[in-house]
């Protein structure tokens, strides 16, 4: 994993606000060294594999509707229908989270 990548998108998250924190990991993820937790991206360096998957994770705060942030949590689809969002409305989402930083 190049660290050097990793902490320029870390700069440009700081830069425009998208909550993050450098922690330790120890639950099995979906993104290697990568967890949504409340609306907030917890990123463990020494299990990241590659570093754009930050982007992507991070791009799930920021397109989300700022209501509803509090509940990108674990699997966020499956936690986004027991809160009461739009299944349709998440779909929208992960294409979006794709995209988001060609959008700035």
């Amino acid at each position: 994993m190049d660290q050097a990548v990793a902490g320029k998108i870390m700069d440009f998250l700081t830069g425009i606000g998208v909550p993050f924190e450098l922690t330790t990991i120890e639950q099995n993820t979906f993104l290697p060294g990568l967890h949504l937790h409340f609306g907030v991206l917890q990123i463990d360096l020494e299990k990241l594999e590659f570093p754009g998957d930050i982007l992507h994770e991070a791009g799930h705060i920021a397109i989300c509707e700022p209501k509803a942030r509090p509940f990108l949590q674990g699997d966020i689809f499956k936690n986004g229908l027991l809160n009461g969002r739009k299944a349709q409305e998440m779909h929208g989402e992960e294409m979006a989270a794709t995209a988001w930083p060609l959008q700035r």
